[in-house]
C-alpha cells in the first residue's frame, strides 16, 4: 500500500475527460462490488470500462488512486445528504423524523452506489480513511444539534457507535438493488433505542 501523501489522482479539465474518469470509476465500483478489494487492479479496471491502460494511468497512477477518487465522490454526496439534515435541525427539531429521514436517504443512496459498503469501514489505514473521518464529524455535528448537553467528547464517541452500528447493519437493508424494508426498520430501531435515552440526559 502506498503512503497516503502518495496517493493522488488528476482531475479532468473537460467535459470528454470527466466522462472518461466516470466511466473508470464506474468500472471500479463494479468489480470492487463483484471481486471485493484485494484482486482489484488498475488492469482490470482498464478492461471492465473497455479503456486502454494508458487512459486509466493519466487520471490514476494506481489502484489506490481510483479508491481515493471513489471514496471522495462518495464523501461529497454523503455529505450533501448530512449537511440536509443539519439544516433541517436548525428549523425543527424531530429526531425521530429527522433520523428516519437520514437513514432513508443513505439506504437508498447505497442501493446505488453498492461499492459503498465495501470501502466504508473505519480506520483501515487506506485512502478512503478521509470519506469515514468527514461523514463522523458531520454525526458529531448532528448529534451536537439533538443533544447540545453533551460534551465533545462524548458526542464523538457517540456518533464513532453510531456510524459502526450503521456500517455494520447496512447489508441487512438491502438485497443488491432491492430495499428490504424489515431490514430498514430494524436499523432504525436499534439507532433509536440507543440514542433516545442519551437525549434525554
Amino acid at each position: 500500500m502506498e503512503n497516503d501523501a502518495d496517493i493522488h489522482y488528476v482531475q479532468p479539465k473537460t467535459a470528454r475527460g470527466q466522462r472518461r474518469v466516470q466511466k473508470i470509476l464506474n468500472a471500479a465500483a463494479d468489480l470492487i462490488v463483484e471481486e471485493g478489494l484485494d484482486t482489484l487492479t488498475t488492469n482490470a479496471v482498464a478492461k471492465r470500462a473497455q479503456t486502454s491502460i494508458g487512459s486509466v494511468y493519466q487520471f490514476f497512477p494506481n489502484k489506490e488512486s481510483i479508491l481515493l477518487a471513489l471514496a471522495d465522490q462518495y464523501r461529497m454526496d454523503l455529505n450533501h445528504i448530512l449537511d440536509e439534515s443539519l439544516e433541517r435541525t436548525l428549523h425543527s427539531f424531530n429526531f425521530s423524523e429527522q433520523l428516519d429521514n437520514l437513514i432513508e436517504k443513505i439506504v437508498l443512496y447505497e442501493v446505488h452506489h453498492l461499492a459503498l459498503g465495501v470501502i466504508f469501514q473505519p480506520y483501515k489505514g487506506m485512502a478512503t480513511d478521509l470519506l469515514f473521518n468527514e461523514v463522523m464529524s458531520r454525526l458529531v455535528r448532528l448529534l451536537t444539534l439533538w443533544a447540545p448537553h453533551m460534551s465533545r467528547e462524548e458526542s464523538h464517541l457517540h456518533a464513532d457507535i453510531c456510524l459502526r452500528v450503521m456500517v455494520a447493519l447496512l447489508p441487512v437493508t438491502h438485497d443488491k438493488s432491492e430495499i428490504r424494508m424489515d431490514g430498514v426498520r430494524e436499523l432504525k430501531n436499534v439507532l433509536k433505542n440507543y440514542l433516545m435515552p442519551l437525549l434525554k440526559n
